[in-house]
This record gives C-alpha cells, sequence and structure tokens, in this order.
C-alpha cells in the first residue's frame, strides 16, 4: 500500500491528533471534530473502550449525516450557483468514500466483539438459542429476544446483524430504561430545531441513523405508551415523523427488540400494546440462562479469563479441575455478567502468581446448586452436636489430604469448595489445629 495519495499527500508526514472519547472534549463525537478541525489531511486517533463501539459507529453516522445537511444549506444560499453544484457533485464521492471506509473500519472493530466463544456453546439450550438467531439473520423481520438480566441479549442482537444482508450496513442501540421518558421520542425519531427545550438544533434520530441497518431496542418494555404507538407505526410501515416537523419520513431500518421483562403478562395487564408486541415477535428468540448452560460455564469462564489477562499483557492460567467444579456448581443469578465480573476480578487479584478466584461478591459455597435437605435418605437426622462432629472429621479428612495446607491449588479449601477464609473460621469454632 502506497503512502501517498492521490492529491500528493504523504501519509508518513500527516499530522497525527490522538483523542480520548471520555477525555475533556465530553464524548466521541467532540473528540473526532475536535481533531478533524485541524487541516483538510489530518489523521484522528480516538481511543475508546469496548463498550463504545455502538458510540462510535452512530458518531460516524451523526457525521455523515451532518456533512450532507451542511451541504444543501450551502448550496441553497449560494448566488453562483451552477458552479457551486459542480464543485459540489464533483466533491460528493470522496465524501462518500471517506464515510464508507470509515463505516467498513467500524464494522471490522465491532465484528472483533463477536467472539466465538460468547456467541457459541456446548449446551443444547444455547444451540437452540443460535439456531434461532441463525435462521432469523436470513430475514428482515423485526425479532423480539426474551432473557434475564445478563443473558447476553445485546451480543445475540448483535450477531443476528452481523449474519444478515444488512451487516455493512449501521447498527444502532438504545437502552430504552436509561433514557429520561420525556428525552426517549427525540432520541428515536429526532425533532426540528426548537422543537424541545434546550435545543436550538435539528436532531437526528436514531431510527433514522440506522437506515438500511438495524436499530436495536434494548429493554423495550420500558417506552410509555404513547411512544409505543409511534414505534409499532415504525414497525408496520417504516415511517416516523420527527417532533415539531409535521410531515413524514421513511427509513428503511430493521428493528429488533430485547426484554428482560415479561412482556406477555405487560399485555395482558394493559401496560404493554398487543399489537406492538406481535409484529415485534414474528421471530421470538430465548436466551437460557448461564444456570441451564453448565456445559458453557468453563469454556466461557476461561474465554473471559483469557481475556483480562491479554488486556495487561499476560498469559492466563487453565482453570483447575476443583476451580471448574465450584463454578458449575453455582447458580449465576447475574448470568454471563456475573460470570465475566468473576473471571475479571480474579485476574486482578492473582496478579502472576496460582489464580485465586475471589468470591467475596459472588459465594460459590452459598450458591451451590445442589440443594441440601434436613433429613437422610431414610428419614433419620443427627442432633446439632453429631452434626459438629461429623463436619469437624470432614474437615480434618480433607486438611490431612491435603498436608494440611488451606490456601491455594490442592489445598484444603478448593477440595472442599469452601472459601480458605470459610474454612479457617470453621476450623477455629471447632477447635481444630494440626498436632505437631
Amino acid at each position: 500500500m502506497s503512502d501517498v495519495l492521490s492529491d500528493g499527500t504523504n501519509l508518513s508526514r500527516m499530522p497525527v491528533s490522538l483523542r480520548s472519547a471520555n477525555g475533556p472534549s465530553h464524548g466521541l463525537l467532540s473528540a473526532w471534530r475536535i481533531g478533524s478541525g485541524a487541516g483538510q489531511h489530518h489523521a484522528v486517533i480516538v481511543v475508546l473502550e469496548a463498550d463504545e463501539l455502538d458510540e462510535a459507529y452512530e458518531a460516524v453516522a451523526r457525521m455523515h449525516s451532518e456533512a450532507l445537511q451542511r451541504e444543501q444549506e450551502r448550496d441553497a444560499g449560494e448566488t453562483q450557483a451552477g458552479q457551486a453544484a459542480a464543485d459540489a457533485e464533483a466533491s460528493e464521492p470522496d465524501a462518500e468514500d471517506s464515510i464508507r471506509h470509515e463505516r467498513d473500519y467500524l464494522r471490522e472493530e465491532i465484528a472483533k466483539i463477536l467472539i466465538p466463544a460468547e456467541v457459541g456453546g456446548q449446551s443444547k439450550a444455547f444451540g437452540r438459542t443460535r439456531s434461532q438467531a441463525d435462521a432469523v439473520a436470513a430475514s428482515a423481520a423485526p425479532a423480539l429476544i426474551h432473557g434475564e438480566v445478563g443473558v447476553g441479549k445485546q451480543t445475540i442482537a448483535r450477531l443476528i446483524h452481523e449474519l444478515s444482508e444488512r451487516a455493512d450496513r449501521p447498527w444502532i442501540g438504545i437502552n430504552l430504561a436509561s433514557v429520561p421518558s420525556e428525552m426517549l421520542e427525540s432520541e428515536l425519531f429526532g425533532h426540528v430545531a426548537g422543537a424541545v427545550p434546550f435545543s436550538d438544533v435539528e436532531k437526528v434520530g436514531r431510527f433514522e441513523l440506522a437506515a438500511g441497518g438495524t436499530l436495536f431496542l434494548y429493554e423495550v418494555g420500558a417506552a410509555p405508551a404513547a411512544l409505543q404507538q409511534k414505534l409499532l407505526r415504525a414497525v408496520q410501515t417504516q415511517e416516523f415523523e420527527r417532533i415539531g416537523e409535521g410531515r413524514l419520513r421513511k427509513a428503511n431500518t430493521r428493528l429488533i427488540a430485547a426484554s428482560s421483562r415479561d412482556l406477555e403478562a405487560m399485555v395482558k395487564a394493559g401496560i404493554f400494546d398487543d399489537d406492538l408486541y406481535y409484529q415485534l415477535s414474528v421471530f421470538p428468540i430465548e436466551v437460557p440462562p448461564l444456570r441451564d448452560r453448565l456445559d458453557d460455564i468453563v469454556p466461557l469462564a476461561q474465554h473471559f479469563l483469557d481475556q483480562a489477562y491479554q488486556e495487561s499483557g499476560r498469559s492466563a492460567p487453565e482453570l483447575g479441575a476443583a476451580d471448574a467444579a465450584r463454578l458449575r456448581r453455582y447458580r449465576w443469578p447475574g448470568n454471563v455478567r456475573e460470570l465475566k465480573s468473576v473471571m475479571e476480578r480474579a485476574a486482578l487479584v492473582s496478579g502472576d502468581g496460582d489464580l485465586h478466584l475471589d468470591l467475596a461478591g459472588a459465594d460459590i459455597s452459598a450458591g451451590d446448586a445442589t440443594p441440601v435437605h434436613a433429613q437422610t435418605a431414610d428419614g433419620e437426622f443427627m442432633t446439632y452436636a453429631e452434626f459438629r462432629e461429623s463436619e469437624k472429621h470432614n474437615l480434618v479428612a480433607a486438611l490431612s489430604h491435603a498436608n494440611w495446607k488451606v490456601w491455594g491449588p490442592g489445598g484444603a479449601a478448593e477440595l472442599l469448595g469452601m472459601k480458605p477464609s470459610t474454612l479457617t473460621y470453621r476450623m477455629k469454632i471447632l477447635g481444630i489445629y494440626r498436632e505437631k
């Protein structure tokens, strides 16, 4: 690849600005504008976190829309329309190519997030979800993704987009539960200048920004009743209206919605519009909770552990059999999101030594999936004194097997599947000491 552009610009001598989307520039779009204002040929590198890619993609789409709008305004106000129109027409392909290259780059970055370990799995439960995602990706129909908090609904939605014919078009997402209800309509459909308080500029809504691509509505159950009707029109006719404009616009945007709420129950209670529910439910997808994906827990845990270690330039250790068993026993109420947090915390506290699962925030021993029954199989029971004596014998046996090593790999705590601090406390309560 040549370092010289067609106009003679030498890329190796091009000035470069390094900007952070979280810095004083107040956001990715501002950082990009500040850097881009330095000159016609000026490379701008914006440092992003992994969860800022949606914002990056939206920023490019917004800049494209704003550029086209400025072009139209300039043409309308020029007195020498002939020459100006010719110049604009001549420069338009370059602008289109620039936006296309930016979009393709961001598309590649987004694709990197879709790591096979997170959208694959060995369990039958997740296999059904993956098959549903593959099937709906081949169509342009809306999709509704159900599942508990933290199961990976957004990951499945993005997978559908990446597998569809719209993969090279915009992906725009919005969490309806995180936006104030009075601002939702403007965020989704936009507004004209002065139509909403404290805004004297025109705003392009996300439905329009996602034209030709996919708009992902997370927690769609949080939409107010009035907005549900406008969403219904957008799903049925792909038409929408900016606030204060008074005319309909049209955008070929595919909607994928997701919710951790029971939308069917909300429909029965009259909280959620039944027509919108059925329109979105053309292809329903259920993402199972992690506790129903036992075969996927350890591969996912190892994947997140590898990821965390790679970020700090280290090689991740392999999960041992005891740790793997403990992870499989836990119920994981926070699902994949909680598992990722546990493994990231383990990478932080373990350093370069042996892996230490810090389970303070997720007590594996307390979350054992196997229920503890008060009675024995034949209906008999032990007194409290007998139970304490039985527990003491069991702990001593484990300690003897581990040569009285409590902490670390092969230690009694790992063998028993409990926290070392808990084992130490129980040893003190039961009066267990190593004989010298």
